[in-house]
């Protein structure tokens, strides 16, 4: 019983001095300190899956409008797909903050391109590498943008264009491509029911069959839509 009531105290003793040492630690940076580089380890703001198919005489996006915090529904109107240029548009799903920054990183680029007036403009391919890149370079940094990315738009010529890039700055593109859960979930119907020659209304439709599926399925997707 001594043995015991001596461990006992000695371990309150250790206790005290750790604790009194955190307590002279100062959590805050000094005057003439410098916080220290900080990155994201994982995404906070969620969106759910990104859709894209080619059709007959253009390409079609499709995305809900929700952005969970966790498994909480946050933000229920949000825009998660944006046009870059007339003919160019992209949509995302993952942390809503690196969409934002990956969107405005583009617009500048765009805006860039407009400045020149040299009678040339980037096309979706053009930005599809942009992003790419931007994506392995911060994969490399240990800093990822936490996003999955659909980029399609269509030349002045009428070459349709559709390819997704992840987070890792894998990237492919193709006639039809699905982010998130939509791989296992949806990526059949298309398969099922996409053709070449598919018309612009039959692409719609097969459209709102994945969002409603995605609605049934996935606890972050949301029947509003883009």
């Amino acid at each position: 019983k001594k043995r015991k009531q001596t461990n006992l105290e000695s371990y309150i003793r250790k206790f005290s001095k750790m604790f009194n040492a955190c307590q002279k630690v100062s959590v805050l940076p000094t005057e003439g300190e410098v916080d220290p580089t900080s990155y994201t380890t994982s995404p906070l703001h969620m969106g759910a899956s990104v859709i894209g198919l080619k059709y007959k005489d253009g390409v079609l996006i499709a995305a809900d409008r929700q952005v969970c915090y966790g498994s909480m529904q946050r933000f229920k109107s949000l825009q998660r797909i944006f046009p870059i240029t007339k003919n160019v548009v992209m949509g995302s799903g993952g942390e809503y903050s690196d969409l934002q920054a990956i969107v405005r990183k583009l617009k500048e680029t765009e805006l860039e391109d407009w400045a020149h007036h040299d009678g040339n403009q980037y096309s979706a391919r053009d930005y599809y590498n942009l992003l790419t890149r931007m994506s392995y370079k911060q994969r490399n940094k240990m800093d990822p943008l936490w996003c999955s990315s659909v980029v399609a738009g269509v030349s002045e010529d009428g070459d349709k264009f559709l390819g997704l890039t992840d987070y890792h700055g894998t990237h492919y593109e193709g006639n039809f491509v699905v982010t998130g859960l939509a791989n296992y979930f949806v990526k059949a119907i298309i398969e099922n029911n996409w053709n070449p020659d598919i018309e612009k209304a039959d692409a719609i439709a097969i459209l709102e069959k994945c969002l409603r599926v995605l609605f049934y399925r996935e606890c972050k997707a949301s029947i509003t839509s883009n």
